[in-house]
C-alpha cells in the first residue's frame, strides 16, 4: 500500500511540476534541472532573447543537468549565435551524446568556417551515428569546397544515413551528383584546379 501511496503522490507532483506555468527566468538558479530547462524555454521566448545569450552559454559551460546544457546548445544554434562557437565546439566532446548531438547540429546552424575542422573529425571519427549525421549536415550548411575530401570518405560509411547525408553535402558543395560513386568523385576532384 505504501509504494503504490508513493507512486500516486509522485504521479500528482510530476502533472503540479508540468503544468506549472508560473516558471521564471530567475528559476535559472534553481536546483531543480526542470526548473531550469523550462526557465531556458521562458528566456528563449522573449521578445528579446539576445539579453540570455550568456546564461545559455553559462549552462551549456557549467550546469550539471546532460539535457540542460543540451537545451543551451540547441538555443545558442537556432539563435546563431557566433561568439558560442569556442564553447560549442568544446561541447562536441561532452560526456553526454544529447549535447555532443545538439552542439554539432548548433555548428552547423552558426555557419561559421571555424567549425570544420571539428565536424570533419566527429563525420570520420566519431561512433555515433546521429552525431556523425549532424556533421555531414553541419557541413553542407556551411558550404565549404575544403570539406570535400573528408565528405567524399564517408560515403562508404558503414551507416546508410551517414553516407546519404554526405552525398546531399557534396551535392551543394559541388552542385555535381555522382551518386556514391567514390572513384567518380575523386576523379572530379582531382581535375578541380588547386585551392578550390
Amino acid at each position: 500500500m505504501k509504494n503504490i501511496l508513493g507512486v500516486i503522490f509522485a504521479s500528482a507532483l510530476l502533472i503540479a511540476v508540468t503544468s506549472c506555468s508560473s516558471i521564471k527566468v530567475s528559476d535559472i538558479a534553481s536546483p531543480n534541472p526542470d526548473y531550469r530547462k523550462q526557465a531556458l524555454d521562458v528566456m528563449a521566448s522573449d521578445k528579446e532573447p539576445a539579453q540570455y545569450f550568456g546564461v545559455f552559454m553559462e549552462v551549456l559551460e557549467k550546469d550539471g543537468d546532460a539535457m540542460a546544457r543540451a537545451q543551451a546548445a540547441y538555443y545558442l544554434g537556432n539563435f546563431q549565435h557566433k561568439p558560442a562557437l569556442p564553447l560549442l565546439i568544446k561541447a562536441t566532446e561532452d560526456s553526454s551524446v544529447f549535447v555532443k548531438q545538439e552542439a554539432v547540429w548548433a555548428l552547423g546552424e552558426i555557419k561559421d568556417n571555424s567549425a570544420l575542422p571539428t565536424l570533419l573529425t566527429l563525420l570520420e571519427k566519431n561512433s555515433n551515428i546521429e552525431v556523425r549525421k549532424r556533421a555531414a549536415d553541419g557541413l553542407k550548411k556551411i558550404n565549404d569546397p575544403k570539406a570535400v575530401d573528408g565528405l567524399i570518405e564517408q560515403l562508404d560509411d558503414i551507416n546508410q544515413t551517414v553516407a546519404y547525408a554526405a552525398l546531399q553535402a557534396l551535392k551543394v558543395i559541388t552542385k555535381q551528383d555522382f551518386g556514391r560513386d567514390i572513384k567518380q568523385w575523386e576523379k572530379w576532384r582531382e581535375e578541380q584546379p588547386k585551392g578550390k
